[in-house]
């Protein structure tokens, strides 16, 4: 195959043994540095992200012209090992590189995985190969630990697309509104994200709404908020449970008072709060015997997603903690059935004071 005079941007930054993993910002940063790689490997549970990745990749090396030409995207539940080498062996036509895609790598027979790792050895100059592999749920994470992958690591650049935290949620909110000439008030920041949670997908659907909605003005408000962007499902004790789990207020708050216009019982939310937190108790205390996950999975009957979940939340709560908690519960319980107190305003307590606690972390994850 004919040489490509820009294989020495590849040579530049890629030295095949010395790859690393990068967060999704220096990828960015890379690509407006003019760093180019010849395979890409994006993984994570936020597919937003592994969306705009690809995109950004496609818009800089495919124009709508020659798209049909340079464009090749496979997946990996049906796609043939054979057939991916073939398109990303092949010599683009009136353009510098052609880019192959494959999503669902994750789902690729193995044969078909072994055959890329082959080619990943010696890219072709004239291809960039993208990968991608979303973790939809826990059975899907991906291992970089794994012989496979830490293979792969060798020779592909890989971009992990985590799930962001709460407040780094927001500031990409702002930095996305920013981007198109708005702002967005702090508090409509905050109500989206409790209407909605924190899947940029998701997040960032409503908020390019919002951009068009306000598009006479400046600012995007709280109120802009509350009129356009709708409740979009029924929420459930589950949820509830995770949210004051995670220590989330307003997603807390909120989700609460939509069940609460749904006509839940604010006694039985009080009494599935006390299992689960009863719950997270007897994981902090099993934690501490060394009892091992698996072991774990079988004496609470839980699926290993869902413990995931509440070990994680187990180290938010010193035990003295979920003591205090359980008291209030059973307060709160005793309020809702003898006192003349608004159930929604015992709820809404009952939610913050759980939430807002002041002990050190370090006492809280320790178990």
């Amino acid at each position: 195959m004919r040489q490509n005079k820009n294989f020495g941007i590849f040579k530049q930054y890629h030295d095949y043994s010395q790859v690393v993993g990068m967060k999704y910002s220096e990828f960015r940063e890379n690509l407006n540095q003019g760093k180019i790689y010849p395979v890409y490997f994006f993984y994570g549970s936020e597919i937003y992200l592994i969306d705009e990745g690809l995109n950004l990749l496609l818009s800089r090396f495919v124009t709508a012209n020659t798209a049909s030409f340079n464009r090749d995207i496979f997946y990996g539940d049906d796609a043939d090992g054979a057939h991916i080498i073939n398109a990303a062996l092949s010599v683009p036509m009136m353009a510098q590189y052609r880019v192959v895609v494959v999503k669902g790598f994750q789902r690729m027979a193995q044969s078909g995985k072994e055959l890329i790792l082959n080619y990943c050895r010696r890219p072709s100059p004239q291809t960039i190969l993208v990968l991608l592999a979303e973790e939809t749920d826990e059975r899907r994470k991906i291992d970089l630990r794994k012989k496979y992958y830490s293979e792969l690591k060798s020779f592909a650049q890989v971009i992990e697309c985590k799930a962001l935290y709460e407040n780094q949620v927001s500031d990409f909110i702002r930095k996305f509104v920013h981007e198109r000439s708005k702002s967005m008030q702090p508090r409509a920041v905050h109500l989206l994200q409790a209407k909605l949670g924190n899947s940029l997908r998701d997040l960032m659907n409503e908020v390019e709404k919002l951009v068009q909605f306000t598009r006479n003005k400046d600012e995007i408000s709280e109120q802009d908020v509350e009129e356009l962007v709708g409740i979009p499902r029924s929420f459930n004790i589950y949820e509830l449970s995770d949210a004051i789990g995670e220590k989330k207020l307003e997603q807390g708050l909120f989700i609460l008072r939509q069940m609460l216009e749904m006509g839940e019982s604010p006694v039985y939310m009080v009494s599935s709060l006390t299992n689960h937190f009863l719950q997270l108790w007897r994981i902090r205390a099993l934690k501490r015997q060394n009892v091992s996950d698996q072991d774990l999975t079988s004496q609470l009957h839980l699926p290993k997603f869902i413990l995931d979940k509440k070990i994680k939340q187990a180290k938010n709560f010193s035990d003295q903690r979920i003591r205090e908690i359980l008291l209030l519960l059973q307060q709160a319980d005793l309020n809702l059935k003898t006192s003349f107190q608004k159930p929604r305003l015992v709820m809404e307590l009952l939610v913050f004071q759980i939430i807002q606690d002041n002990q050190p972390s370090v006492e809280k994850s320790a178990i």
